[in-house]
């Protein structure tokens, strides 16, 4: 299946990453490099470190770790590195894979999971964006999103000039974005380069 570039918001990571793997597209943004990635995606330094955090109903009191969710259904997003953290690290959490981000924020306040596991950033903008405010941080998952950019791994001219571009952008550029982002209740600790 290829991606509609009209139409964005109906691609999967996982269809996302099926095509850099097969060469439909030349580069991903906002990638963690993991081992599988790494056979067919060169990666520049990561300049985003964002903690994967718990999400669960403001209803839901106290702070919670990865401990707290076992045996509970919790959402996260299919393909994504947080997705296979979980799976490998927590086999006693009930996934629900979803489709993307707001899905998984539905799921909670429907009560379908318990939680949701994605990143802080796209996390609070996405609650800000969707008015969904009945949610809280509970915890971090002990994962973290370590964002590169990802070229084909055939083109490695390309992935040192996207390292060129990233070593451009100065602390006070970083810190502009940044200041942008919705603000968040709990704060985990996010770092830039």
């Amino acid at each position: 299946m290829g991606i509609d570039p009209l139409h964005p918001c109906k691609v999967t990571w996982e269809q996302i990453l099926a095509a850099a793997k097969n060469r439909t597209i030349d580069m991903t943004t906002a990638t963690v490099a993991t081992p599988d990635r790494k056979t067919y995606m060169l990666f520049t330094k990561p300049y985003l470190h964002l903690p994967s955090v718990i999400i669960v109903n403001k209803q839901v009191k106290g702070r919670l770790t990865m401990e707290n969710l076992f045996g509970k259904t919790v959402s996260a997003v299919s393909g994504y590195a947080s997705h296979g953290y979980i799976k490998e690290n927590y086999p006693e959490i009930h996934i629900d894979p979803v489709f993307n981000m707001v899905e998984g924020l539905r799921n909670v306040a429907f009560g379908k999971s318990y939680a949701f596991v994605a990143n802080v950033a796209a996390s609070a903008h996405l609650m800000e964006r969707e008015v969904m405010q009945n949610f809280r941080i509970a915890g971090e998952s002990g994962y973290t999103f370590h964002l590169a950019l990802a070229s084909r791994s055939g083109w490695p001219v390309l992935n040192r000039i996207l390292d060129k571009g990233l070593d451009a952008v100065t602390w006070e550029e970083h810190q502009a974005v940044f200041r942008k982002w919705p603000p968040i209740e709990e704060k985990p600790r996010i770092t830039m380069m």
